[in-house]
Parts: C-alpha cells; structure tokens; sequence
C-alpha cells in the first residue's frame, strides 16, 4: 500500500510499515505508462545503504535494506532522468 508525492524530478513512494520482502509497484512498470521519464536511482530516505531495484514492463521491484530507519514508514527516493 503505497502513497506517493512529487517534487521537481523526484518521486516519492511511501509504504506504511517496514516491508518483509522485495516491495513490488505494479503502477511504476514501464507497461502502464505513467511515468514520462526514466528512473535514474533509487534511495531509502534515511539510510546509505544501497538499493537494489529492477523496472521491467509488469512493476518496479524494489529490494530494501537490510536496516530499517523507521517502523512506521518507508520513503523510496525514485529520481527521475531528464527526457
């Protein structure tokens, strides 16, 4: 369950809880067309860990962290490309 704001190039998604496993977002795969550009990185706000993450047509996987930041909410940092 995602919520999401933007800003400039930037995406933010947000998942309420710490997710368990790959974090899949079927409404960001390359097929649904809703992003105009393409995604440049990705982070988890709070963290320097890297994030693993996969676009293909069906989804965005996202492979978080091993450490969490917060319990109560996760924000992935998704920067876009320029067009």
């Amino acid at each position: 369950d995602f919520r999401f704001t933007t800003k400039s190039n930037v995406l933010y998604a947000i998942e309420l809880g710490w997710p368990t496993n790959a974090v899949t977002i079927k409404s960001l795969g390359t097929a649904a067309k809703l992003l105009d550009k393409s995604i440049g990185g990705i982070t988890l706000l709070g963290s320097a860990e890297k994030v693993q993450w996969s676009q293909n047509a069906d989804a965005l996987t996202i492979k978080p962290p091993q450490n969490t930041p917060s319990d109560a909410a996760v924000v992935f940092k998704i920067t876009l490309n320029n067009p």
